[in-house]
């Protein structure tokens, strides 16, 4: 970088920020200030106020999830009815690019009732279906979130070796598009717009935010894995010899079923939660003061 082009980007204000914050690939929308100004982040202090929240709104927000919950374990059933065993949790959840993408989806929905309450919203069932009126770009955002994954070849959907080049890149992308349905729902943006956006704005700060993620797979997992263990035990004990035989699996197997089945609807459970975390840090990143919604 030549000299003057520091200058400028000291008295800009911008001699901190990350490169990839400055590549705009589409228009200027109203949230360039988070860019070229920046902000804190506070990634404990989100997951307490998304806890906050998810008590005042809790009838809303569990409401607003069963439709969701429902359409997991639709997936979830109609994957085990397919496989016809036991497999890893992993594979459940992360196994298909197309149930992925609709699961991230469906967990995003009920986050937005918990985003007006932040906003002061009194209309949780306005939220909500403003929400799912735009499932479309939701799922296209998706969709564009993990399509770098796939071609890594870090999910195995395509049958091929680990890309590994393109780990680093895949995982930015997925940490950058983070906000990119918050601001397709509530900043009304259009597909693109609201992709680059995200980018750019986690790009100023992306580690803060990838710090988020750290967090809640690691406890997430964790927890999920070890609350999946009783229903797993508890199915062992309960397995009759017609059910072995039926099944022509052992009780081991058995119990590996059940277990992995639980752990992955708890998981689905806490990602519904780290959508209202992602809620929460959006609205203090984005609308930090005067919060006023979008027309």
């Amino acid at each position: 970088m030549s000299p003057a082009s520091k200058n400028l980007r000291e008295k800009l204000g911008l001699a901190h920020l990350n490169p990839l914050a400055l590549l705009r690939l589409s228009p200027k929308t109203k949230f360039e200030h988070v860019v070229e100004k920046g902000y804190s982040t506070d990634v404990l202090g989100w997951f307490g106020e998304a806890w906050i929240v998810f008590k005042s709104r809790r009838n809303a927000i569990i409401l607003a999830s069963l439709p969701s919950m429902i359409a997991a374990f639709f997936m979830i059933y109609l994957f085990y009815r397919q496989q016809g065993r036991a497999t890893s949790t992993s594979v459940v959840l992360f196994g298909s690019y197309l149930r992925t993408v609709l699961i991230m989806s469906t967990t995003t929905l009920p986050s937005f009732v918990a985003l007006g309450a932040l906003v002061k919203s009194e209309d949780t069932k306005r939220d909500y279906t403003d929400a799912l009126w735009r499932l479309p770009g939701i799922l296209l955002i998706s969709a564009a979130m993990w399509v770098p994954i796939v071609y890594s070849g870090f999910m195995g959907e395509l049958g091929v070796i680990v890309r590994w080049w393109a780990v680093p890149v895949a995982i930015y992308l997925a940490v950058a598009y983070s906000f990119a349905p918050y601001l397709a729902v509530d900043g009304r943006m259009d597909f693109w717009t609201a992709l680059e956006t995200s980018r750019r704005a986690v790009s100023r700060n992306w580690f803060g935010i990838a710090g988020m993620y750290a967090i809640y797979y690691l406890a997430a997992w964790v927890f999920s894995a070890a609350l999946s263990m009783l229903p797993g035990i508890f199915s062992t004990i309960l397995v009759v010899d017609e059910m072995t035989k039926k099944l022509r699996n052992d009780p081991i197997d058995i119990m590996y079923g059940f277990s992995n089945a639980f752990m992955a609807g708890l998981f689905y459970v806490f990602l519904i939660f780290f959508q209202i975390v992602l809620a929460t840090a959006y609205v203090r990143i984005f609308r930090p003061i005067g919060y006023k919604k979008a027309a």
